[in-house]
């Protein structure tokens, strides 16, 4: 009868076991650690009231809210921050949880409904006819460490076109709004509070310039 085969490489014993044992416990030791040190992902979302209506009686309008763009530098979902005039930072581990074009987008039709200044606020293609489109394009969405402070800076160029029946379509008001908060360094749930009130503030003037220019036609 042949002797039983050992699976397996060789087994140590004695001082090189011992020191090969330890090796390895403070190699997985180091790599417990190393898994441990990493932070989580965070993700967060721009958000504040909506406004109270304003008018008794809306404007009988109609108005489509196109997707607003983004400028290239804030396309991502990442935190952008920047410490001088050209100096760009990301943070990976602090992030929108949608576009940041796509969020603003949605806030503005939301507070153009909420203030029942019109009759209809649109975002989707509609059989129902649109007499106004608002276009949009951010330009500025950032965290600016500069000279000991934190702000929070939103810009947003913006486009109102008519669009008649049978005529050409015409702009109605053109215009780039902007506003900054101060936050915290070193907080994202701070500046992202702060960024959700520069919002605010930028849905606030664009919704008044709006109604002045239709109420102008």
């Amino acid at each position: 009868m042949s002797a039983p085969r050992r699976v397996g490489g060789p087994r140590l014993s004695g001082p090189g076991a011992a020191r090969t044992g330890a090796a390895c416990a403070l190699l997985l030791f180091a790599g417990c650690a190393a898994v441990r040190s990493v932070p989580a992902v965070r993700s967060y979302r721009l958000a504040y009231p909506p406004p109270e209506p304003a008018r008794a009686v809306p404007l009988p309008v109609t108005i489509r809210v196109i997707p607003f763009g983004i400028a290239a530098a804030f396309d991502q979902p990442s935190f952008v921050y920047r410490t001088g005039p050209y100096d760009v930072g990301v943070d990976y581990y602090n992030r929108w949880v949608a576009s940041p074009a796509s969020m603003i987008t949605d806030l503005i039709a939301r507070d153009l409904v909420a203030a029942r200044d019109f009759v209809a606020v649109l975002q989707e293609p509609s059989a129902m006819p649109t007499d106004y489109e608002l276009n949009g394009q951010i330009g500025g969405l950032e965290e600016r460490d500069e000279g000991g402070t934190c702000t929070a800076h939103l810009s947003l160029r913006a486009v109102l076109v008519r669009v008649p029946r049978r005529e050409p379509r015409t702009v109605v008001m053109q215009d780039e709004f902007s506003a900054d908060e101060s936050c915290q360094r070193g907080s994202p749930e701070a500046f992202v509070a702060a960024m959700s009130r520069a919002a605010q503030q930028v849905s606030e003037h664009l919704r008044t310039a709006i109604l002045t220019a239709i109420q102008n036609q």
